[in-house]
């Protein structure tokens, strides 16, 4: 695994191997796990990170990442959103492709104020999107939510 600096970014790029397959899958995320799999003590200073594809089933808490930016858990096995609660700075969150639920899988989605670009889609059991949760995010600018179930828009007139 590799952490690539630069001066605007501290992002993680995971280097799975052949020999690591008991690391691919993490099946319940936390802060722990991800300092043990990246091998650094502080994830302070990460503001992208991307577990695509990594058989995450549930988000058990995100804290102390108060500068990530973008968050791709995208081809896991996740039925709720957890755990976000605590990235503030969170801009861009790519959960397609997962296993949500139903439309209570995305309530954590409210306290995501900072968030520009959401992408739900490939999660055929989202049927609605309740406005409460919505129209917390004012910055939101993108919504991706193709291949969903989506029968009812509340938040759009």
């Amino acid at each position: 695994m590799s952490t690539s600096n630069n001066r605007y970014n501290n992002e993680i790029q995971v280097n799975w191997s052949n020999n690591t397959n008991k690391l691919c899958s993490i099946h319940k995320l936390s802060y722990e796990k991800l300092i043990k799999l990246i091998k650094i003590n502080n994830l302070v200073d990460i503001t992208s990170l991307s577990l695509s594809d990594r058989s995450i089933e549930k988000i058990e808490d995100m804290n102390n990442m108060p500068n990530l930016r973008r968050l791709d858990i995208s081809k896991n096995n996740i039925t709720r959103l957890n755990g976000l609660n605590t990235l503030p700075a969170l801009s861009m969150l790519n959960v397609s492709s997962n296993e949500l639920q139903s439309d209570g899988a995305l309530e954590e989605l409210r306290y995501l104020q900072n968030c520009r670009t959401l992408n739900i889609g490939f999660n055929p059991k989202i049927k609605h999107i309740r406005s409460h949760v919505i129209k917390p995010l004012g910055t939101l600018q993108v919504l991706i939510a193709n291949d969903c179930g989506l029968t009812k828009i509340s938040f759009l007139k």
